[in-house]
């Protein structure tokens, strides 16, 4: 996997931190009410 972050991001926010988290073999087809209920209520925050 390669991502590129432009330059105009450091530039303009110098103090932006990444960071990146990858699964293997990880299953995310199955629908879990409660997670997508609290990711609901964040995205409102």
């Amino acid at each position: 996997m390669k991502y590129k972050i432009s330059d105009a991001i450091f530039a303009a926010f110098p103090n932006f931190q990444r960071g990146v988290v990858v699964g293997k073999n990880i299953n995310n087809r199955k629908v879990h009410r409660e997670l997508a209920e609290l990711l609901a209520a964040a995205a409102t925050r």
